[in-house]
């Protein structure tokens, strides 16, 4: 896995060694531009992101969330074959405003 702290197309990070340690992961949840009020389980930067090197296994995603009923149906037009143990869901709030999303969405704890 690795561990970015902010997004990687925008940033063009061209090595990766050092982000694929426990101190990796911890950057991606500190800094000192980190609000007081932001939880725990959030990353700092809303673009942070965790890269798989090699093919996730199926059975290990249980779930897919997307922003709007009509891209739910557009992903069903690709792939009609999604196993039964994958939930698809709908939940714009994971696609708003931070922001938004904690004042409105979030309810605390993982």
């Amino acid at each position: 896995m690795l561990f970015f702290p902010i997004n990687t197309t925008k940033n063009g990070y061209k090595t990766r060694p050092g982000f694929r340690t426990p101190d990796a992961l911890e950057g991606i949840f500190g800094g000192q531009s980190r609000p007081e009020t932001l939880p725990a389980e959030f990353p700092t930067d809303v673009q942070a992101e965790i890269q798989a090197e090699e093919r996730v296994p199926l059975e290990m995603i249980s779930g897919l969330h997307f922003e709007s009923d009509f891209d739910i149906s557009k992903f069903r037009k690709l792939e009609s074959d999604t196993p039964s143990h994958v939930n698809v869901h709908c939940n714009r709030g994971l696609f708003d405003d931070r922001s938004r999303f904690l004042r409105n969405v979030w309810k605390g704890g993982v």
